[in-house]
């Protein structure tokens, strides 16, 4: 028999879980209500509170390394979905976490290093939105997106102005957000930290253990060889659609798309959304406007309205195939890699992150708090922060050994008491909570 003793987390975990659950819990609440409403810029405005919420935990718990762990956990636990894990925006907290802790690393962790972090970060909003939609309706979006503006310039009266003089002026404007974001951040972690010890209580927190870690679901089932399936079937069409060969390609992806709509019900959930077609409709009108009327370009002789067309079947095809991926990288297959390859302590500030997110999405939905308000809610976030690194450290405490029984095939159970072991010695060791061991 094998025992493992418990290893507690390294410290710097244990504070990226408390980190990264709250800034998930903002994420989700807050995320939720923005694209509800339809709010324009709804992730430049989540990328500025995620900035103003680094910055005051920096003050906070000035420690390197720590930031981008907290990312990494936040970003997990937007795959909380339903119906999949959300790419998109966990691409996107991952890189906000990476620039602003890569930012501290090479200025120095102090109001230097979070103004240019805050600022280049903001800036990463704008970025991961471009490339988004260029993966999605790819080059063509760039053609129409230039010659929207030489029109609009045209329009204007100032032909000389080229395409970079405006992106340099919206990174700009970015930018100051950005810097803005993190001196506010400053300044609520400074006041925090010379009151901390004032007697502010936050949110008594518990950990719940029957979470699903990363929304593993009983009832769907998994395959590996699948994710090759999908990248294969996904990249034969985008291949035809280059050559042309619009009917083979509308054939396959119809067949993958079918199959994509009956194994993962969920990946319908972003057509849903009527911004989504919206988008779809400005691309095509945009393409006619600017590729026929306006520019009268052509690519091999094809409308702007097979362009428009083209781009918005590309974006289609890679929404389904994308949601059908997440599904599959819920495989619990996935976890037991992560494990294995020295991730443990990652599994197990997610266990702990994962375990308290319930009662933080309650508490935040509950109080009257908002993003609105934005230095109150970090406040209050701070203030739960101290609550909930004293509960994980009381979790790490309470966790058992794990036994393993080990033996020749067709040994059988039996062989426990062949040492002279007695059955009330059996009885104890297998009343022990049986862990999954990977």
């Amino acid at each position: 028999m094998e025992v493992i003793r418990h290893s507690p987390l390294n410290p710097i975990w244990l504070k990226a879980s408390v980190i990264g659950s709250l800034w998930a819990s903002v994420e989700i609440v807050a995320g939720s209500f923005l694209h509800n409403l339809q709010i324009p810029f709804s992730g430049t405005i989540l990328t500025l509170f995620a900035i103003f919420l680094l910055s005051a935990f920096t003050r906070l718990w000035n420690e390197g390394g720590l930031i981008w762990r907290a990312g990494i956990i936040c970003a997990l636990m937007k795959s909380i979905s339903p119906s999949a894990i959300i790419i998109g925006p966990m691409v996107g907290i991952i890189t906000e976490s990476l620039l602003f802790e890569l930012m501290l690393m090479l200025l120095g962790r102090n109001m230097v290093g979070m103004i240019v972090g805050g600022g280049i970060t903001a800036i990463s909003a704008i970025i991961h939105k471009f490339f988004t939609l260029l993966i999605l309706y790819g080059f063509d979006f760039v053609r129409i997106l230039d010659s929207l503006y030489h029109y609009a310039a045209k329009q204007l009266k100032i032909p000389n102005a080229q395409p970079m003089d405006l992106i340099w002026i919206l990174a700009g404007v970015y930018f100051s957000f950005g810097v803005f974001a993190s001196l506010s951040g400053f300044w609520v972690g400074t006041n925090f930290k010379k009151r901390e010890g004032s007697g502010e209580v936050g949110h008594a927190f518990k950990i719940r253990n029957d979470n699903v870690l990363l929304g593993i679901q009983e009832r769907q089932s998994y395959s590996t060889l699948l994710i090759l399936v999908h990248l294969v079937s996904m990249t034969g069409v985008l291949w035809l659609l280059n050559l042309s060969d619009y009917l083979a390609a509308g054939v396959i992806a119809l067949i993958y798309t079918s199959f994509c709509i009956y194994r993962y019900p969920g990946s319908l959930r972003r057509l849903r959304k009527v911004s989504v077609w919206l988008q779809f409709l400005f691309i095509v009108f945009s393409s006619v406007l600017v590729l026929d009327l306006f520019a009268g370009e052509t690519s091999n002789g094809e409308s702007g309205w097979v362009i428009g067309s083209v781009m918005v079947f590309r974006a289609f095809l890679l929404i389904i195939g994308f949601a059908a991926i997440s599904v599959e990288l819920k495989n619990p297959l996935v976890k037991t890699v992560l494990y294995k390859q020295g991730l443990a302590d990652l599994y197990q500030s997610l266990r702990l992150a994962f375990g308290v997110l319930p009662d933080l999405l309650t508490s935040l939905s509950r109080s009257k708090l908002s993003i609105l308000n934005p230095s109150s809610l970090l406040s209050h976030l701070l203030s739960n922060a101290r609550n909930l690194i004293e509960l994980f450290q009381e979790e790490q405490k309470k966790q058992p050994p794990i036994f393993i029984l080990t033996g020749d095939v067709g040994s059988g159970e039996n062989n426990i008491f062949d040492d002279g072991g007695r059955p009330d010695q059996a009885a104890g060791l297998l009343s022990w909570r049986i862990h999954r061991c990977w």
